[in-house]
């Protein structure tokens, strides 16, 4: 189906190795950094939202000697709102509410944001309350109803909003959501789904309101139960990684010094499935089915390399063929460079003399810590037979304030059935998000890796002769700017033009050109340009929900070698 002209299910198998463990404040041990694991980096992915809410207080302002200081009230506070869609990507969505606790007086001495210094708000105060990355935009659908519930601070009830991405579907969540102990976040999935033309899946039902579940058959097609047989239920996971910790001193006062938190980062529990099963119709009858083995549990009939992080091992299809995976620490001793890949920043309280001074700093004290990281890939099509195989090594450079500035990966990949190797080395730039508009009391791993160049060599080393290099500059995380490939000395340049997004007026980012330059040439050797047409604002409502979207309709035209045209595109 076309994107934006139909709906898809949006459901499908992924893995993400990279989220399985992070570093967080553990729930059972209040006040002591650790890593806690997401449940939701396994499994299916259904698009689902997450936030966090919490309480502080703010000492109110002195009014003297003329009358009784007023007592510090308590502020409540929603933020670290995400979206991740049915692809895996996260967004971040920057949404949030502060406000005073319920029962409390009317006079705020929360902190405003959003324009706005009543005793509660939305972030942003709107209207319309929306915000997003480019990619996706959230709006508040009642920001009012937000603040009563975020007052009332009842199970993370935090008031309905929406968030459409840029293929055209709406997302509707209801604003209340199942708290996940490990991730200290509520989350859920949406209520509902909707495209541009209408056709709504509410879960498991589809546009025409048939409802899939297993045994199910729709369409000559029965939707299967995957079977496991003999495979335990859970794998164990222990592990330690290695980790320093510093604090920033410059942001402390004359005498005083900084308390951070403790840490212990030892992970040990047993609740990693053993054995992740798929199973989908065939067309032709019968099912096809996808079998993850992960941690110490490997596939008994093909054993593959057991690992403690209870991260996969062995990925086998329907046709028999494999995919193996071994894991190791970054700071592993092939990996010299690469002692820790990550870092975190968390709230540190001042002292004098020992004693609590009533002085927070954020992001003073510093944590920075080893991951688990892939080793090694070997890949089978038909189950026996080795046809590709490689190893991965890393490392990272440090910079001031304890953020990295650059990160590489070299992979050396060899044709088993040929006997060739080669190595390609990847280079990645930091890039970051945009932040929450309220205060935090911790960033983890806050700094993206995007490729900055690739580089192809025809052996294993990189003392061999290097034959292709590809930079890449971006105009922001998701889209690319400029991208440029040498060869023998001459480079060919692809430049994008990008109409930025994440406003009112423009929510998601358009390409609206696109110039490509062959090899050695000085001018463009073919240009496209894109307009848009765009709409008055479409207001859909479902269920209690409403949101509003303003589309734009592009076509991109390709133009004859060395002519340059635009188009301005009518849609119906």
């Amino acid at each position: 189906m076309p994107k934006g002209r139909g709906i898809t299910l949006p459901f499908a198998p992924t893995y993400n190795s990279a989220g399985l463990y992070r570093v967080g404040v553990n729930s059972t041990s209040p006040g002591v950094v650790t890593l806690v694991q997401n449940d939701r980096t396994v499994g299916g992915t259904y698009p689902w939202a997450s936030w966090t809410t919490s309480s502080f207080n703010i000492p109110p302002p002195s009014c003297g000697s003329l009358c009784d200081a007023p007592t510090s009230e308590p502020c409540h506070l929603a933020s670290s709102f995400s979206f991740t869609d049915q692809y895996g990507t996260s967004h971040n969505l920057s949404l949030g509410a502060v406000t005073q606790v319920e029962g409390y007086s009317t006079t705020s001495y929360c902190p405003p944001a959003g324009g706005s210094s009543s005793p509660g708000h939305t972030i942003p105060s709107g209207p319309p309350a929306g915000m997003g990355d480019g990619q996706v935009w959230a709006i508040w659908q009642s920001p009012s109803q937000t603040v009563a519930d975020v007052e009332g601070f009842t199970n993370g009830t935090v008031g309905p909003f929406t968030v459409t991405d840029n293929e055209g579907l709406t997302y509707f969540f209801g604003g209340t959501g199942m708290f996940d102990p490990a991730l200290q976040v509520y989350w859920s999935e949406p209520d509902q789904i909707e495209d541009r033309n209408g056709n709504v899946v509410k879960g498991n039902i589809d546009t025409l309101g048939r409802q899939i579940t297993t045994g199910t058959t729709i369409g000559g097609l029965t939707y299967p139960q995957g079977t496991c047989p003999n495979c335990p239920s859970t794998t164990p996971v222990s592990y330690a990684p290695a980790y320093t910790t510093a604090v920033e001193y410059g942001v402390l006062q004359s005498g005083e010094t900084m308390q951070c938190m403790p840490y212990n980062m030892q992970v040990t529990n047993s609740t990693q499935p053993a054995a992740l099963v798929y199973a989908m119709p065939a067309s032709s009858g019968g099912s096809q089915q996808y079998t993850l083995y992960n941690g110490t549990y490997t596939d008994p009939n093909n054993p593959g390399t057991p690992n403690n992080y209870g991260l996969v091992n062995e990925l086998v299809y329907p046709d028999g063929g494999w995919v193996k995976y071994t894991w190791k620490m970054s700071n592993d001793v092939t990996d010299p460079n690469d002692p820790y890949a990550q870092a975190a920043f968390f709230e540190g309280n001042g002292e004098m003399n020992g004693t609590p001074d009533g002085n927070t700093y954020t992001g003073a004290c510093v944590l920075q810590y080893s991951t688990p990281v892939l080793a090694s890939r070997t890949v089978s099509f038909d189950g026996s037979t080795i046809a590709q195989t490689q190893t991965f090594t890393y490392s990272t450079t440090w910079g001031s304030s304890y953020q990295w500035t650059a990160k590489q990966t070299s992979v050396v990949t060899t044709d088993n059935i040929s006997g060739n190797t080669f190595l390609t080395v990847y280079n990645y730039s930091p890039m970051y998000t945009i932040g929450d508009q309220v205060p935090f009391a911790a960033q983890v791993a806050s700094g993206i890796p995007v490729e900055s160049s690739v580089l192809y060599y025809s052996g294993s080393s990189t003392s061999t002769p290097l034959l292709r290099t590809v930079t890449k500059t971006w105009a922001d995380l998701f889209d690319l700017a400029e991208e440029q490939t040498t060869e023998n000395g001459l480079t060919s340049t692809t430049s994008y033009a990008i109409q930025g997004g994440g406003s009112v007026t423009s929510p998601f980012t358009l390409a609206t050109g696109k110039s490509e330059y062959d090899f050695g040439a000085s001018t463009a050797t073919q240009t496209i340009g894109v307009q848009y047409q765009s709409f008055s604002s479409n207001t859909i409502t479902a269920d209690g929900f409403t949101a509003t979207i303003r589309a734009s309709c592009p076509r991109t035209v390709p133009h004859s070698q060395g002519q340059t045209a635009s188009r301005h595109i009518l849609a119906s």
